[in-house]
């Protein structure tokens, strides 16, 4: 026992400690420590997150609404139709003016006026036209029209007509093509139409043949003339001057014999009673003051 005691003494002098064989602790031997205290519980950092954002939402918008543009122009946003380029620009199957995007576009609208009145009367005929205008006055079914442009040479109100024409007609005045209507008429006189519209000197407007009925069309007589400076006769019942008043109601006939009532009364019985309450003034004394 003596030499075993004395042998570890010696190698713990020397610095060479091992474990006996049967003993599981630890000992030091030049520091050569065999225990490798491997880490072996499940729990190991496999982090692979290098800070890459793989997020799969690429914010892709999957709404129908795509606002695709499938038109001709190439652009982004809603397409319309351009009217006299010879594409179908909307994709629609109708192309320029058979496109309903184009009924009012100028390339579209029928020419107008189709003719310009020069010297009276204006010879026309509405065969072959089209029927580009509905009359505000009278129709009985599409027919075709002429469009005559007239431009007033003198200050005044003027009259247009289309006596001597061999169908019903209906005659308008509008202030331009596609304008407002100014006049329309339809059988003035038998099948004779005739408006009157007051113009200044270089004024024009646009003045509509029609026929009354889709069967009625062909050659056409307009006269215009100049209207009477005042009513001329005042009991014939016609409006002779076209300015809204006829016969005895036109200022142009007071004092005209035909419109003066004359006498108002008859004295009978003394004293007469009378009234001039609503009474014309027929006439102005000479011996006024």
């Amino acid at each position: 026992m003596r030499h075993i005691a004395s042998l570890v003494v010696a190698l713990a002098c020397t610095g060479t400690l091992s474990a006996l064989p049967d003993d599981k602790s630890p000992v030091r031997d030049g520091d050569r420590d065999t225990d490798t205290d491997t880490d072996s519980d499940s729990d190991t950092d496999t982090d692979s997150d290098t800070d890459t954002d793989t997020d799969s939402d690429t914010d892709t918008d999957t709404d129908s609404d795509t606002d695709t543009d499938t038109g001709a122009t190439g652009e982004t946003g809603p397409v319309f139709e351009l009217c006299d380029d010879g594409v179908d620009n909307d994709g629609d199957g109708r192309r320029d003016c058979a496109d309903l995007d184009c009924a009012a576009d100028p390339a579209c609208l029928p020419p107008c006026p189709d003719l310009v009145y020069g010297a009276a009367p204006l010879a026309g005929d509405t065969s072959g036209n089209g029927d580009d205008l509905t009359p505000s006055c009278g129709s009985a079914g599409p027919a075709p029209d002429v469009y005559v442009e007239f431009t007033a040479p003198s200050d005044g109100i003027w009259v247009f007509d289309t006596a001597g024409t061999g169908f019903d007609t209906v005659l308008s005045a509008f202030d331009q093509c596609g304008g407002a209507e100014l006049a329309c008429n339809q059988d003035f006189s038998g099948d004779t139409s005739l408006i009157a519209v007051g113009l200044v000197a270089g004024e024009s407007i646009v003045l509509s043949v029609d026929g009354y009925r889709a069967t009625q069309s062909g050659p056409f007589t307009l006269t215009a003339s100049l209207a009477p400076a005042t009513e001329g006769a005042c009991d014939d019942g016609t409006d002779d001057d076209f300015d809204g008043v006829q016969d005895c109601a036109d200022p142009d006939c007071v004092g005209e014999p035909v419109c003066t009532t004359c006498p108002d009364g008859v004295f009978v019985t003394s004293p007469f009673a009378g009234t001039t309450n609503g009474a014309s003034d027929d006439e102005t004394p000479t011996c006024a003051g």
